[in-house]
């Protein structure tokens, strides 16, 4: 079975600084949303690789996609998705996804092939949970 990785783009009112977007996937992912991930898109996805401002920072590996619950939408009113998360990569190295490998994300996701995660993966070097 091929995995289906998707690049979504975080945006600065969502997290401010890169340090948030960090935050969020080193300790509030797990601690405060309990591995739910929420977001606006509802595609279809066993990883999705997390970017802002054309950098990928690191990857979510998806367990379950659902529809968000009544807590869901009372905590990040736009959701239209909640993806059930087993783990979280937060990358050592930065990788711009344009200028290191051509790919441009797109306002509703960039669908990726695994030859282009393995790239972002062999250029964020060592990565950590």
């Amino acid at each position: 079975m091929d995995e289906k990785i998707i690049v979504y783009g975080m945006s600065k009112k969502q997290f401010p600084t890169e340090q948030d977007l960090i935050d969020y996937l080193t300790i509030g992912l797990s601690r405060d949303k309990k591995n739910r991930f929420r977001y606006t898109q509802c595609k279809e996805a066993h990883i999705i690789v997390i970017s802002m401002n054309g950098l990928a920072y690191g990857h979510l590996t998806v367990q379950e996609k659902i529809p968000p619950s009544d807590d869901d939408k009372n905590k990040f009113a736009p959701v239209k998705c909640t993806y059930l998360i087993n783990e979280a990569i937060v990358y050592n190295n930065h990788v711009s996804l344009y200028t290191d490998l051509g790919i441009r994300v797109e306002k509703f996701g960039t669908p990726i092939t695994q030859e282009q995660f393995v790239e972002i993966q062999n250029k964020a070097g060592l990565s950590h949970t």
